[in-house]
Protein backbone atom coordinates (compact mmCIF):
# COMPACT_ATOMS: atom_id res chain seq x y z
CA UNK A 1 0.00 0.00 0.00
CA UNK A 2 3.04 2.36 -0.03
CA UNK A 3 1.95 5.49 -2.40
CA UNK A 4 1.33 9.31 -1.55
CA UNK A 5 -1.26 8.64 1.45
CA UNK A 6 1.28 6.61 3.52
CA UNK A 7 3.41 8.40 6.76
CA UNK A 8 1.92 11.80 5.14
CA UNK A 9 1.95 14.28 7.96
CA UNK A 10 -0.37 17.50 8.27
CA UNK A 11 -0.39 20.14 10.30
CA UNK A 12 -3.17 23.00 10.71
CA UNK A 13 -1.36 26.56 10.67
CA UNK A 14 -3.81 27.29 13.82
CA UNK A 15 -2.05 24.58 15.42
CA UNK A 16 -4.96 22.51 15.94
CA UNK A 17 -6.02 18.91 14.19
CA UNK A 18 -8.65 18.98 11.69
CA UNK A 19 -12.43 17.55 12.33
CA UNK A 20 -12.20 15.93 8.90
CA UNK A 21 -9.32 15.45 6.07
CA UNK A 22 -10.15 14.38 2.14
CA UNK A 23 -7.76 13.70 -0.72
CA UNK A 24 -8.66 14.31 -4.30
CA UNK A 25 -5.69 12.56 -6.05
CA UNK A 26 -3.43 15.71 -6.03
CA UNK A 27 -4.27 17.74 -2.94
CA UNK A 28 -5.57 16.95 1.20
CA UNK A 29 -8.31 19.32 2.20
CA UNK A 30 -9.11 19.83 5.88
CA UNK A 31 -11.99 21.45 7.48
CA UNK A 32 -12.05 22.27 11.62
CA UNK A 33 -15.84 22.14 12.16
CA UNK A 34 -15.33 25.62 13.42
CA UNK A 35 -14.56 28.22 10.75
CA UNK A 36 -15.99 28.64 7.37
CA UNK A 37 -12.62 27.92 5.82
CA UNK A 38 -10.82 24.26 4.37
CA UNK A 39 -7.13 23.86 4.26
CA UNK A 40 -5.25 23.02 1.27
CA UNK A 41 -2.12 20.53 1.58
CA UNK A 42 -0.23 19.29 -1.19
CA UNK A 43 0.26 15.77 -1.59
CA UNK A 44 3.34 15.56 0.60
CA UNK A 45 1.59 17.31 3.66
CA UNK A 46 3.02 21.10 2.76
CA UNK A 47 0.01 23.10 3.60
CA UNK A 48 -0.18 25.57 0.91
CA UNK A 49 -3.10 27.32 1.65
CA UNK A 50 -6.64 28.44 3.08
CA UNK A 51 -10.04 29.77 1.17
CA UNK A 52 -13.52 30.85 2.77
CA UNK A 53 -15.97 28.65 2.35
CA UNK A 54 -19.84 29.13 2.45
CA UNK A 55 -20.09 27.69 6.03
CA UNK A 56 -18.15 25.37 8.33
CA UNK A 57 -17.91 21.77 7.79
CA UNK A 58 -16.91 18.67 10.10
CA UNK A 59 -16.83 16.62 8.09
CA UNK A 60 -15.55 15.95 4.20
CA UNK A 61 -15.34 13.15 2.04
CA UNK A 62 -13.89 12.66 -1.85
CA UNK A 63 -16.04 11.09 -4.66
CA UNK A 64 -13.94 9.86 -7.64
CA UNK A 65 -17.00 8.69 -9.11
CA UNK A 66 -18.91 11.53 -8.28
CA UNK A 67 -16.08 13.83 -8.82
CA UNK A 68 -17.64 15.64 -5.68
CA UNK A 69 -17.11 16.63 -2.15
CA UNK A 70 -19.70 15.44 0.36
CA UNK A 71 -19.84 17.25 3.58
CA UNK A 72 -22.02 17.93 6.48
CA UNK A 73 -22.16 21.62 7.68
CA UNK A 74 -20.90 22.34 11.43
CA UNK A 75 -24.76 23.09 12.65
CA UNK A 76 -26.33 20.71 10.23
CA UNK A 77 -27.60 17.19 11.65
CA UNK A 78 -29.31 15.51 8.76
CA UNK A 79 -28.35 16.49 5.33
CA UNK A 80 -25.60 16.43 3.35
CA UNK A 81 -23.78 18.96 1.02
CA UNK A 82 -21.99 18.43 -2.34
CA UNK A 83 -19.39 20.26 -3.00
CA UNK A 84 -17.17 20.67 -6.59
CA UNK A 85 -13.15 20.46 -6.74
CA UNK A 86 -13.40 24.35 -5.62
CA UNK A 87 -15.31 23.67 -3.11
CA UNK A 88 -18.44 25.00 -3.83
CA UNK A 89 -21.43 23.86 -3.22
CA UNK A 90 -23.37 22.40 -5.63
CA UNK A 91 -26.85 20.78 -3.80
CA UNK A 92 -28.07 20.17 -0.59
CA UNK A 93 -29.75 16.34 0.00
CA UNK A 94 -31.70 16.47 3.16
CA UNK A 95 -31.75 12.72 4.22
CA UNK A 96 -35.53 10.88 4.62
CA UNK A 97 -36.65 10.21 8.42
CA UNK A 98 -38.56 6.58 8.53
CA UNK A 99 -39.20 4.34 11.18
CA UNK A 100 -35.71 2.39 10.82
CA UNK A 101 -33.65 5.52 10.74
CA UNK A 102 -34.88 7.74 13.94
CA UNK A 103 -31.45 8.83 14.94
CA UNK A 104 -30.68 11.65 12.34
CA UNK A 105 -27.63 13.01 13.46
CA UNK A 106 -25.06 12.57 10.82
CA UNK A 107 -21.36 10.95 11.89
CA UNK A 108 -19.86 10.87 8.03
CA UNK A 109 -21.55 10.74 4.69
CA UNK A 110 -19.71 9.80 1.29
CA UNK A 111 -20.77 8.61 -2.17
CA UNK A 112 -20.92 5.22 -2.94
CA UNK A 113 -17.63 3.85 -5.33
CA UNK A 114 -20.21 3.80 -7.98
CA UNK A 115 -21.50 7.20 -7.09
CA UNK A 116 -25.48 6.31 -6.95
CA UNK A 117 -25.81 6.44 -3.01
CA UNK A 118 -24.82 7.81 -0.21
CA UNK A 119 -23.37 5.91 2.80
CA UNK A 120 -24.18 7.42 6.14
CA UNK A 121 -22.61 7.21 9.15
CA UNK A 122 -24.78 7.52 12.62
CA UNK A 123 -23.77 6.87 15.77
CA UNK A 124 -26.26 4.08 15.94
CA UNK A 125 -26.42 2.59 12.46
CA UNK A 126 -24.65 2.34 8.71
CA UNK A 127 -27.43 3.15 6.28
CA UNK A 128 -27.82 3.29 2.66
CA UNK A 129 -29.20 6.40 0.94
CA UNK A 130 -30.53 7.32 -2.88
CA UNK A 131 -29.03 10.45 -4.51
CA UNK A 132 -31.73 12.33 -3.66
CA UNK A 133 -32.07 11.27 -0.10
CA UNK A 134 -34.39 8.53 -0.03
CA UNK A 135 -33.54 5.74 2.72
CA UNK A 136 -32.65 2.55 1.28
CA UNK A 137 -31.71 0.19 4.15
CA UNK A 138 -30.26 -0.22 7.04
CA UNK A 139 -26.73 -2.22 6.35
CA UNK A 140 -25.82 -2.24 10.37
CA UNK A 141 -26.83 -1.84 13.48
CA UNK A 142 -24.55 -0.93 16.68
CA UNK A 143 -25.34 -2.78 19.17
CA UNK A 144 -25.56 -2.13 23.33
CA UNK A 145 -22.12 -0.24 24.23
CA UNK A 146 -21.13 0.23 20.90
CA UNK A 147 -21.08 3.62 18.71
CA UNK A 148 -20.29 4.28 15.05
CA UNK A 149 -17.79 6.88 13.62
CA UNK A 150 -16.63 6.64 10.42
CA UNK A 151 -17.41 4.10 7.64
CA UNK A 152 -15.97 3.74 4.41
CA UNK A 153 -16.30 1.02 1.53
CA UNK A 154 -13.95 0.24 -1.07
CA UNK A 155 -13.01 -2.65 -3.08
CA UNK A 156 -15.49 -4.82 -1.78
CA UNK A 157 -14.28 -4.34 1.83
CA UNK A 158 -16.28 -2.61 4.69
CA UNK A 159 -14.14 -0.58 7.14
CA UNK A 160 -15.33 0.75 10.58
CA UNK A 161 -14.30 3.65 13.16
CA UNK A 162 -16.30 3.18 16.30
CA UNK A 163 -16.21 3.76 20.23
CA UNK A 164 -16.66 0.48 22.29
CA UNK A 165 -17.16 0.97 26.00
CA UNK A 166 -15.55 4.58 25.84
CA UNK A 167 -12.82 2.46 23.58
CA UNK A 168 -12.01 3.54 19.48
CA UNK A 169 -11.82 0.62 17.52
CA UNK A 170 -10.90 -0.01 14.08
CA UNK A 171 -12.18 -2.80 12.13
CA UNK A 172 -11.71 -4.14 8.85
CA UNK A 173 -14.91 -6.55 7.75
CA UNK A 174 -14.97 -7.59 11.49
CA UNK A 175 -10.84 -8.00 11.92
CA UNK A 176 -8.94 -5.21 13.80
CA UNK A 177 -8.74 -4.07 17.15
CA UNK A 178 -8.28 -1.06 19.62
CA UNK A 179 -6.21 2.33 18.85
CA UNK A 180 -3.97 3.35 21.18
CA UNK A 181 -5.94 5.61 23.91
CA UNK A 182 -3.77 8.65 22.38
CA UNK A 183 -4.89 8.30 18.57
CA UNK A 184 -8.05 9.67 17.35
CA UNK A 185 -9.46 8.67 13.90
CA UNK A 186 -10.45 11.44 11.74
CA UNK A 187 -11.52 10.17 8.48
CA UNK A 188 -11.35 7.29 5.97
CA UNK A 189 -9.47 7.88 2.70
CA UNK A 190 -10.63 5.73 -0.23
CA UNK A 191 -8.08 5.38 -3.67
CA UNK A 192 -7.94 2.78 -5.90
CA UNK A 193 -9.37 -0.09 -4.10
CA UNK A 194 -7.58 0.45 -1.19
CA UNK A 195 -8.51 2.35 2.40
CA UNK A 196 -6.38 4.78 4.35
CA UNK A 197 -7.42 6.64 7.42
CA UNK A 198 -6.39 10.80 9.13
CA UNK A 199 -5.14 9.66 12.50
CA UNK A 200 -4.63 12.45 15.15
CA UNK A 201 -1.97 12.08 18.02
CA UNK A 202 -3.25 14.12 20.78
CA UNK A 203 -3.91 17.98 19.04
CA UNK A 204 -0.93 18.90 16.45
CA UNK A 205 -0.06 16.43 14.18
CA UNK A 206 -2.51 14.89 11.79
CA UNK A 207 -1.12 11.64 9.86
CA UNK A 208 -2.15 9.68 6.83
CA UNK A 209 -1.82 5.61 7.11
CA UNK A 210 -3.00 2.93 5.22
CA UNK A 211 -5.84 0.58 6.56
CA UNK A 212 -6.79 -1.54 4.24
CA UNK A 213 -5.38 -3.11 0.34
CA UNK A 214 -4.48 -5.71 -1.88
CA UNK A 215 -6.53 -7.75 0.29
CA UNK A 216 -4.50 -6.90 3.51
CA UNK A 217 -5.38 -5.64 6.85
CA UNK A 218 -2.88 -2.93 7.54
CA UNK A 219 -1.43 -3.19 11.28
CA UNK A 220 -0.13 0.05 11.39
CA UNK A 221 -2.81 2.13 12.88
CA UNK A 222 -2.97 -0.35 16.01
CA UNK A 223 0.23 1.60 17.54
CA UNK A 224 2.93 -1.05 16.87
CA UNK A 225 5.17 2.22 18.06
CA UNK A 226 2.37 3.05 20.64
CA UNK A 227 4.84 2.20 23.86
CA UNK A 228 7.42 4.29 22.13
CA UNK A 229 4.76 7.29 22.32
CA UNK A 230 3.78 6.71 25.83
CA UNK A 231 0.03 5.85 24.13
CA UNK A 232 -0.25 2.76 25.89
Amino acid sequence: MAGSLEDVTLLMPDSVSPAAVAYDGEFFYAVNGLDARVFVFASDGRYIDSFRTVRAYRTARYSNAGNAFCCVGAGCRSGIYLLNGRFEETAYVPLESGSENQDRYICDAALSETGDAFEVTKRDSLELYARNGEFITTAARAGEGREFALWAQSGGVSAVYYYKNGLPFLTVDGEGGVLPGCTKMRSFITQGGNIYGAFSEGYLYTKTGPVYGAGVISRKPFGANAAKRGCV
